[in-house]
């Protein structure tokens, strides 16, 4: 996640009002208050990274909570604590203790400094533009520097509130574009638009909430019902475009390696002009599902979506990410172990390609492993962006994988 952009919807809603933003340091220190005009001051740092060794953890961890107690006892000039938030590092698995305990070392936290008794934030100038009755005193941070809010509903029925700086890569609208464009297949597992807009810098859209639970591992009836979903998804005699978009990105985030990533986006090139093209989700795993009783009942989080993938590129990332999480490793190593010339894989989509009536054949197999990776990996840095300046994740997601790609030319 973004803290910054985060932090951004916490500050205040009005024009004449100043808030100041201060990311901490991985020792927490506490705020200088520089800005003797500032109102409002947002502090705290982000979640670490998966992979951080547990020592640093521990450090990091304990820095922390020392950081929130002395904020909250002691008088920080004029300003007092309004209220603070737990961040959650990403992926994770729920209902493990050991993912707790990972929680419980990695999060990050947010607090709010006012010295106003009131102050209007952007987030809730944006719940009020939702048409909202309740104060928003509990959020969820999303990806990119997003964040969500459950809203009172019509009839005792809840809404999702998504929000995020207007224009920022976790910008609501272009999710809320995927879900108007599939709501004319009246899909129940798929969450309905029900209002968007934009207001005090911020863009918010509102969706139903679906039933069911995020599973920890994803039931293989399941999986068999997110083939035959995600076989109905519109599809385009143009061929996919989705793959140059992300290679592009890495290109432009990798220079150095531009040469072979122009060699990955052609050989891409080259299957996608013989099939369709369909709309891909972008980040289909464990997390971004919901289910009851071992049956689907939700597909969320629209925001890497493209309405021109390639073929069976969200299954395979349902499947690789599995494994991922199941083996703690790295994607980079996953893919070096060729997932979509495998068994679960060939299985997981033993009915999509039925139903569309595509008969991959290893090269085309190999095309969708290279568009998967450039998907996943381009999504990430742009939701993480100091991920390029992790010597070890580059190493393990991207400089591998990329000397594979190379030596394979």
């Amino acid at each position: 996640m973004s803290f910054q952009e985060l932090a951004f919807l916490l500050l205040p809603a009005e024009p004449g009002l100043t808030g100041i933003i201060e990311q901490a340091d991985e020792r927490w220190s506490l705020p200088a208050l520089s800005d003797p005009g500032a109102v409002v001051v947002i502090w705290g740092r982000g979640p670490m990274l998966s992979g951080t060794r547990p020592v640093t953890a521990v450090r990091f961890a304990l820095a922390r909570e020392r950081a929130l107690r002395s904020i909250r006892k002691r008088s920080i000039t004029s300003f007092r604590v309004a209220s603070h938030h737990r961040l959650p590092p990403p992926v994770l698995a729920g209902g493990r203790a050991r993912n707790r305990l990972r929680a419980g070392l990695l999060e990050g936290a947010l607090v709010e400094l006012w010295r106003h008794s009131q102050v209007r934030r952007v987030i809730d100038a944006v719940a009020e533009d939702a048409q909202s009755t309740a104060p928003v005193t509990r959020l969820r941070s999303g990806s990119g520097g997003s964040v969500l809010v459950r809203l009172p509903g019509n009839a005792g029925e809840k809404a999702m509130l998504r929000a995020a700086r207007a224009g920022n890569p976790a910008d609501p609208r272009w999710a809320a574009e995927a879900l108007g464009t599939l709501a004319r297949l009246a899909l129940k597992q798929i969450p309905q638009l029900l209002a968007q807009g934009q207001v005090a810098g911020a863009s918010w859209s509102t969706e139903s909430v679906l039933p069911g639970h995020r599973p920890a591992r994803v039931p293989a009836a399941v999986t068999r019902e997110l083939a035959l979903l995600f076989a109905k998804f519109p599809r385009s005699d143009q061929p996919a475009t989705a793959h140059a978009r992300d290679l592009d990105g890495l290109a432009a985030r990798f220079p150095h390696r531009a040469t072979v990533l122009s060699q990955v986006a052609e050989e891409v090139d080259d299957v996608a002009r013989a099939v369709p093209s369909v709309m891909r989700h972008g980040d289909l795993w464990a997390g971004n599902l919901l289910v009851r009783r071992q049956r689907l009942t939700g597909v969320i989080d629209w925001d890497t979506w493209h309405p021109l993938g390639l073929p069976g590129v969200d299954l395979l990332h349902l499947v690789a990410t599995g494994e991922a999480m199941r083996t703690k490793r790295e994607i980079g190593q996953i893919w070096l172990q060729q997932p979509w010339m495998g068994e679960e894989y060939r299985s997981a989509t033993f009915d999509y390609w039925r139903a569309t009536r595509i008969v991959p054949n290893e090269r085309f197999l190999r095309a969708l492993g290279m568009a998967w990776w450039a998907c996943h990996v381009e999504a990430t840095i742009r939701r993480i962006p100091h991920l390029v300046e992790n010597d070890r994740w580059v190493a393990a997601n991207v400089d591998r994988v990329l000397q594979s790609l190379g030596d394979r030319s």
